[in-house]
């Protein structure tokens, strides 16, 4: 039996009676920015990040209120200086840019410091989950998440991104910027062998309105 004829896309009634095409763009659940960072330069971040876990103990285990289901890994906070300078910089003019291309929120800058994150072998992740929760406004606009490891020295460690049912891979070359809005789900998968090192910051802004 003939499949029957698809019926050609029905277009929505509008009901706003003012012109709207100066405001759209193409929106993105998520855009990505290789080269980001350079190989040299994701090695000094990961000096900086180590050397901060040094100095914080067990104090950067990540998840202190969060159960190790949800959450396993090693975290420290890199706050502006001399040494981070550079990096604010580049993060917060990428993703300005991607701002400017795919989502277009009015944004401040960055009002948090970057985290810093080591996923080690034997399960360490991050489950499904936003960068939004309850409680005071972070007024997060944009999340951003890079790269640091070379990926052929590790196994799992995937970022994913979740759009209803669809499960979304980010590409895991070192340096890679991962930009997307705080509300989008998405996880670490489970790192089986070596270390995958990362970067989460935020970009924030007045409150949606």
């Amino acid at each position: 039996m003939p499949k029957p004829a698809r019926r050609p896309p029905q277009p929505r009634p509008l009901l706003w009676p003012f012109e709207l095409s100066p405001l759209e763009r193409a929106y993105s659940s998520m855009t990505m920015k290789a080269d980001a960072l350079s190989a040299e330069e994701c090695d000094r971040v990961i000096a900086l990040g180590e050397a901060a876990l040094q100095q914080g103990g067990t104090a950067g285990v990540a998840g202190e209120g969060v159960h190790p289901e949800i959450r396993q890994s090693t975290i420290a906070w890199l706050p502006p200086s001399a040494d981070t300078r550079f990096l604010y910089r580049r993060i917060e003019r990428i993703a300005r840019s991607a701002n400017d291309r795919f989502f277009g929120f009015s944004l401040l800058g960055m009002g948090e410091a970057v985290q810093f994150a080591r996923y080690a072998a034997g399960g360490d992740h991050y489950g499904w989950h936003q960068d939004l929760g309850d409680g005071p406004p972070i007024l997060r606009k944009l999340s951003v998440v890079i790269q640091l490891s070379d990926p052929a020295t590790y196994e799992g460690g995937d970022l994913e991104l979740r759009l209803s049912q669809r499960v979304t891979p980010t590409r895991r070359e070192r340096g890679m910027m991962i930009v997307f809005p705080p509300w989008q789900l998405h996880r670490v998968t489970p790192v089986t062998a070596g270390v995958r090192y990362s970067l989460a910051c935020w970009i924030s802004g007045e409150p949606f309105r």
